[in-house]
């Protein structure tokens, strides 16, 4: 199975209830393989010819995510007395790590939109 293949099964598992793809979830999913600019363009069309969405910003289903991993992070925080570790906030939202960094990372795109 070659790199291309790796990383489109990935993706797949990861994203076939929300038929949406973060570029950032292509990026973590490569990780520090090697690719080429045009392995990377080649990702984006197969998914994209499969019907899947590749963007950056947040549905609205995902903004609900966001909100689920801001209350359990401040939960957490009060709790323990600090900030969560991702790892702490995934087990207690109940999801995947993915799905939480990706919330976050949501957050912060967001805060810096509207400063």
């Amino acid at each position: 199975m070659s790199l291309v293949d790796e990383v489109l099964d990935a993706l797949r598992g990861r994203h076939e209830t929300t038929q949406r793809i973060d570029l950032n979830d292509i990026a973590e999913v490569i990780g520090t393989r090697a690719v080429s600019y045009e392995e990377v363009e080649q990702i984006i069309v197969t998914l994209e010819g499969e019907g899947l969405r590749v963007d950056q910003n947040p549905t609205a289903h995902e903004m609900g995510l966001l909100q689920r991993v801001l209350e359990n992070a401040r939960k957490l925080r009060k709790e323990l007395g600090r900030n969560p570790t991702v790892e702490e906030i995934a087990h207690a939202a109940e999801l995947p790590l993915f799905v939480v960094r990706r919330a976050l990372e949501n957050a912060n795109a967001l805060s810096g939109a509207a400063g």
